[in-house]
């Protein structure tokens, strides 16, 4: 969804004159104080037409919705409420009090009052109101071209068949239906495998993007072969490994106007380091406005982190009494896929602690 850019002023009052909330008769509330009134009708008033004379004592005037109101004229009688003849007189039977069925001028926006702010998501509402004040265009944060290339000779894609000792290419999949949550459309590289040649060309490629996302070859064995293309491309590497699991060998690199991530081959840590690196880029570039990412919740169950490092552990939430509980889920690690998509958040243990049942602990949704 696009985000607006800047703030948007009303051209007009909303509406821009007193008009007719029902088809009926506009009449001087004044004229119904002795029941019967009988008065004269002395002009039809279509939507978009002006009225041709003020109403004068004893007179009324024929309205369809949205018309405009006559001088003189301080309420609206429903149609299915007045006796009427097509050349005859008008007769009400009961006393009508002043503003009923009328919206005034200026009642729900003035001119010069705020239509839209700068971070509003449009939405079909604001569209409209937009079209209601003449708006033919408003200027929104361009949407970040997005490209996304895996690595590896282990991986095949969905949908083919597979060598042994290879694994499908789930990655790939959950991170382009991750972006499309934005409704970007990502540009798909496919998967360069192995070779120091084809993962420098595929780079080539997606540093014509925004935002590039790498997956697979980042961290530092033999057949880690992207670090070393970046550099060789022209990219300036900003940092390599970050302290926390599952998610270690993440890379962020600069190549003019693209921004680079290198996120770890294995599912679960591809996906974390989506969530808390990349997403919130995504959601800048389009203006969002920024929101809580990190939560708390109670532990269901005594949780141990025997890492050396931050470490986060899928959980399902629950709200009892008042709080936010959060259920651990069984999970094996960086490739349990199971375990994450069976979850609602990932919660953060620190390094070597252990957690009793009930202790405080902070999470973020998983949100794609």
């Amino acid at each position: 969804m696009r985000v607006s850019a800047r703030d948007v002023r009303a051209r007009v009052d909303g509406p821009e004159f007193d008009r007719a909330t029902m088809d009926g008769f506009a009449i001087r509330s004044s004229d119904t104080a002795v029941i019967p009134a009988v008065l004269k009708c002395t002009q039809a008033i279509p939507a978009g037409h002006i009225p041709k004379k003020s109403l004068k004592k004893g007179e009324c005037a024929k309205v369809a919705t949205g018309a405009m109101l006559p001088g003189g004229a301080d309420s609206v009688v429903m149609k299915e409420e007045a006796e009427f003849l097509l050349s005859g007189p008008v007769t009400l039977r009961r006393r009508i009090a002043p503003y009923e069925n009328i919206a005034f001028r200026a009642q729900d926006l003035k001119k010069g009052g705020i239509v839209l702010r700068k971070g509003d998501i449009l939405n079909a509402a604001k569209i409209g109101l937009l079209s209601s004040q003449g708006a033919k265009d408003v200027a929104v944060y361009r949407a970040p071209r997005v490209a996304i290339l895996s690595t590896g000779d282990e991986i095949a894609e969905p949908g083919e068949k597979k060598k042994k000792g290879q694994v499908w290419n789930a990655s790939a999949s959950m991170l382009k239906f991750a972006v499309r949550r934005w409704r970007l459309a990502p540009d798909y590289l496919g998967i360069a495998r192995d070779d120091p040649g084809q993962i420098f060309k595929k780079i080539r490629q997606g540093l014509k993007s925004d935002i590039f996302i790498i997956t697979g070859a980042v961290s530092i064995g033999d057949l880690d072969l992207v670090p070393g293309a970046l550099k060789r491309s022209g990219a300036a590497v900003g940092f390599h490994k970050v302290a926390i699991r599952p998610g270690k060998p993440l890379l962020f690199a600069v190549k003019r106007g693209c921004l680079i991530f290198g996120l770890p081959g294995n599912p679960v840590s591809s996906l974390v380091s989506f969530l808390l690196f990349v997403a919130p880029l995504i959601n800048s570039m389009l203006g969002y406005r920024k929101g809580d990412l990190i939560e708390k919740g109670f532990l269901a169950k005594g949780v141990y982190n025997k890492s050396d490092r931050l470490s986060l552990f899928p959980g399902i939430l629950k709200y009892k009494g008042g709080r936010i509980i959060v259920r651990p889920v069984k999970y094996s690690g960086s490739a349990d896929l199971a375990a994450v998509s069976g979850a609602d958040v990932l919660f953060m243990v620190d390094k070597h602690k252990d957690l009793s049942k009930g202790s405080a602990v902070e999470f973020f949704r998983i949100s794609v």
